[in-house]
């Protein structure tokens, strides 16, 4: 994704919208977006900027930022760029049900707001490392790469803040660019040929790296390792095709490396129903 070129990307899963911005500001440009409420965890990877909100008031925002903040109800949010710069940004929205999901307590929710995070703390230094990198990607990123990451985020953020509950904090061991490049590489491997899938020492070998280091450091980026990775990916591109509903059931198995029958079950038990049974039922 070139600097010079607008990037919106949003994906929204449980509750919870990531977005993805990236584009170029010129200084005195100004406009105006709405925020929901909700708790707002923000990496901000490049920015030159003042932001005004009833709640918050006047906010500026300069370099590499982490934030969070809880916002009690819809409100505007009114931007001023203070200098030519290309923006980049990951925001993570968690509204009510989220909120339950992840057993966060109203009363401590409700009193945090308007708190910026040092890019130093905790493992933070490797979200902005990995946001930049999502911006980066030589491939389009696709809605199962922003919720994973927007979980990864999530996590982090909540933990650095002690919000989140103990057990659901997580501490992942930041990636360098040059290890995010290699789990990129990979992956972007593992994808290539959906009927004839490498191996895991295939993909290592890809990657310049070793198995266990590369099956930690994609679960540490992705959220979970290669081959689960690969058969969300499938499954996903099956919902695809079957909602379109223009070809036969053989052959989208076929296509993305299953039997039908292996297909029906691992469809059955992420969607709940078989794929003839989806389709029909839309």
């Amino acid at each position: 994704m070139s600097p010079d070129t607008a990037t919106h990307l949003h994906a929204t899963h449980e509750g919870m919208t990531v977005f993805l911005d990236r584009r170029p500001a010129r200084r005195g440009e100004a406009y105006r977006s709405h925020m929901q409420g909700g708790i707002w965890l923000g990496v901000i990877a490049a920015a030159d900027l003042e932001t005004e909100e009833p709640v918050f008031g006047r906010r500026r925002w300069t370099g590499s930022t982490v934030t969070g903040f809880w916002a009690p109800s819809e409100m505007p949010s009114d931007h001023f760029v203070m200098a030519d710069s290309s923006m980049a940004s990951l925001f993570v929205h968690l509204d009510n049900t989220a909120q339950q999901r992840l057993g966060l307590d109203e009363g401590r929710v409700s009193s945090w707001s308007g708190l910026t995070l040092s890019s130093g703390a905790f493992a933070l230094r490797g979200i902005l490392d990995q946001t930049r990198a999502l911006f980066s990607a030589a491939t389009p990123t696709r809605p199962h790469d922003i919720i994973s990451f927007g979980r990864k985020v999530t996590a982090n953020l909540l933990g650095e803040t002690d919000l989140l509950p103990a057990e659901l904090a997580r501490d992942p061991a930041p990636l360098s660019t040059i290890d995010i490049d290699r789990v990129y590489r990979a992956r972007d491997m593992l994808l290539a040929d959906l009927r004839n899938p490498p191996t895991i020492v295939e993909l290592a070998r890809c990657a310049g790296t070793n198995t266990r280091k590369l099956t930690e450091q994609f679960r540490a980026l992705f959220g979970m390792p290669p081959f689960a990775y690969l058969k969300h990916y499938r499954l996903e591109q099956a919902l695809d095709a079957v909602q379109r509903g223009d070809r036969p059931i053989t052959d989208i198995a076929a296509e993305i490396g299953y039997r039908p029958t292996h297909l029906s079950a691992a469809f059955r038990a992420r969607f709940g129903r078989s794929p003839r049974h989806y389709r029909t039922a839309m």
